[in-house]
């Protein structure tokens, strides 16, 4: 039914459809029955959310996000491949510079006066760049991951053990070996949080399951993934930026703050992160070596943005095993 009148009468029919429209769902709902009784949605970590009439969705529930093969898995947080970083507000930017980045740093940690840094060593290869090596220090101790699944703790060279690998700090470290590509190593939090570093041939990835005591250790967070409320904060605290490059250079490691790494390597502060050279996409262009077809293939297990990170980095980095890593 529509009213008009003479005076603004296309308005007025405007306004009175676009009420049914949003009206309707509410005035059949007690006739229609609802989709979500009994429960359609089989997967775990989902919720049957009501779209129209007799659809719904299933979407997953607050703390968990879309994994492979459309599988809820705990919501995550960190900087991989090319890479890409996803900040605390779920914010997804690159950052192609090539230096020691301070991935996030929370002071008094636990509650029991420990600091918590992550810092990520970048290099540039043709006109992409990857994390070399990763480092995470809780109090006194240092874990140091790099390629190949090499890595130290509180400087010591440590071989595989297989399982439990030691402790930093208060938390168990657990190093596994998938397979002769691809280590894990995760530093366990609590029973849904811990932070997972992983190697994939000489990529390294630094990964936070944000799940719901997330705040209780990290919401003094700050650095290069960004405030805990979702912020993009300078070292100031305050000023919110919004030229990406310009924030990965405001959270480059200073000469003031302790570097993680056991070796020195170009640039160090006071010099800037360095940016791949324009003329190395003359050099490589994307796609060159793996078709974008074959990308999309390799990476249809994923979904969202995962999955278009995984078909840019199978096709920049021009490995099409990266897919299975992801």
């Amino acid at each position: 039914m529509l009213v008009s009148l003479r005076s603004g009468g296309t308005i007025l029919r405007c306004l009175f459809t676009l009420s049914l429209l949003f009206l309707s769902p509410i005035l059949v709902s007690g006739l229609s029955p609802n989709p979500c009784e009994p429960d359609p949605c089989s997967e775990p970590n989902t919720e049957c959310v009501v779209v129209m009439y007799e659809d719904y969705e299933c979407p997953c529930v607050d703390g968990y996000e879309e994994g492979a093969r459309n599988k809820c898995k705990p919501e995550t947080v960190g900087m991989s491949g090319d890479p890409h970083i996803k900040t605390w507000g779920g914010k997804w930017f690159d950052y192609m510079g090539q230096c020691d980045l301070v991935l996030l740093h929370v002071p008094n940690f636990n509650g029991q006066g420990d600091e918590l840094t992550i810092q990520a060593r970048t290099t540039i290869r043709y006109d992409y760049s990857f994390i070399e090596s990763a480092a995470v220090q809780i109090g006194s101790d240092l874990v140091e991951i790099a390629s190949f699944g090499d890595y130290a703790v509180n400087g010591v060279d440590t071989p595989y053990l297989g399982g439990h690998a030691g402790r930093i700090s208060h938390y168990s470290l657990v190093h596994n070996q998938v397979d002769r590509k691809k280590h894990t190593f995760d530093i366990i939090l609590g029973p849904k949080e811990n932070i997972t570093l992983t190697t994939f041939k000489n990529l390294v990835a630094v990964s936070i399951n944000a799940g719901q005591e997330s705040a209780k250790y990290f919401n003094r967070s700050v650095g290069v993934m960004g405030s805990f409320d979702g912020k993009l904060l300078a070292r100031d605290g305050a000023t919110v930026m919004e030229d990406m490059n310009a924030f990965g250079q405001e959270w480059q490691v200073t000469e003031e703050e302790p570097s993680l790494f056991r070796e020195s390597r170009a640039p160090q502060h006071p010099s800037k992160c360095i940016l791949p050279a324009a003329k190395a996409s003359k050099q490589r262009r994307l796609g060159a070596t793996i078709a974008r077809q074959a990308a999309v293939s390799a990476c249809a297990h994923l979904s969202g943005d995962n999955f278009e990170n995984c078909v840019f980095d199978v096709m920049a980095i021009g490995d099409i095993d990266i897919a299975g890593a992801l």
